[in-house]
């Protein structure tokens, strides 16, 4: 009897190849075995995205120094991992945003009311996070492919040695498809418990990286505030830069109007 998967030979008495890992299937399929691998391959708690989840949370420097070090089967592959909390947000911010803007735009409100002979620029200012977000919603898939080798460039620069470049690449794709999933979470709560939740997802991206390099780069308190500082101020000319350039595509493209003179 040969291996369904990779065709090595078997002895009787296996149960998984030792070939390829796969579990020898003796049996015909049945609607009862579709059923049943389903609920352990997809719902199942101990699948690779949830035991990819339980350990990005739980203790992430064992998981990336695991996978840098050739355990690659038992996690799930870091970009399918970003991929998938990346489709989950966008899935929940094409739901829920028309609400989401409604309820970011109370101090826009709030300011109009204080001041109605602004009524109009706060009027504009609104259109214009408007336009920002439908644009970042629409483009979010492709800035994140891009901006990954910039957050790993970034991180591979300010923390160094031991870890070379490619690892850096797995170590920021693990935690943004973490950070995808808990800003999705907080999101939600700003939707439908309290406007105030939006501040703690705006700051988990760098709860997300403190936490991750701080544990894998075993980091004392002082220190990884240093290593934060850096990556903050260079994030940020990055973001400046990014969104300098963004702003200035969607007034060349048509989709923010130049107001009339």
């Amino acid at each position: 009897m040969n291996c369904k998967n990779c065709q090595e030979p078997l002895a009787e008495t296996h149960l998984f190849c030792a070939h390829c890992g796969a579990k020898v299937i003796r049996n015909r399929l049945t609607l009862k075995q579709i059923l049943k691998d389903f609920g352990e391959n997809v719902l199942g708690w101990d699948n690779k995205y949830f035991r990819t989840i339980r350990g990005m949370i739980k203790e992430p420097d064992v998981l990336l120094k695991a996978y840098f070090g050739g355990t690659r089967r038992r996690y799930m592959h870091p970009l399918t991992f970003m991929t998938i909390g990346m489709a989950l947000s966008i899935f929940v911010y094409s739901i829920y945003d028309e609400q989401y803007l409604e309820l970011t735009a109370g101090l826009s409100d709030s300011y109009a009311e204080a001041n109605p002979d602004q009524n109009q620029e706060v009027f504009n200012q609104k259109e214009f996070n408007r336009t920002i977000q439908a644009f970042m919603l629409k483009y979010m898939n492709l800035m994140t492919y891009l901006m990954l080798p910039l957050f790993s460039f970034m991180t591979w620069v300010i923390f160094r040695k031991p870890y070379n470049f490619s690892e850096h690449l797995v170590a920021n794709a693990y935690t943004q498809g973490i950070t995808f999933l808990t800003t999705t979470l907080f999101f939600l709560l700003t939707v439908w418990v309290d406007p105030r939740f939006y501040w703690v997802a705006s700051l988990l991206t760098i709860i997300a990286y403190t936490y991750v390099f701080a544990r894998l780069y075993r980091l004392g308190f002082w220190k990884m505030i240093l290593k934060l500082l850096l990556f903050a101020i260079v994030l940020g000319v990055i973001f400046i830069i990014a969104m300098v350039i963004g702003v200035a595509y969607m007034i060349i493209s048509g989709a923010i109007p130049i107001p009339e003179q």
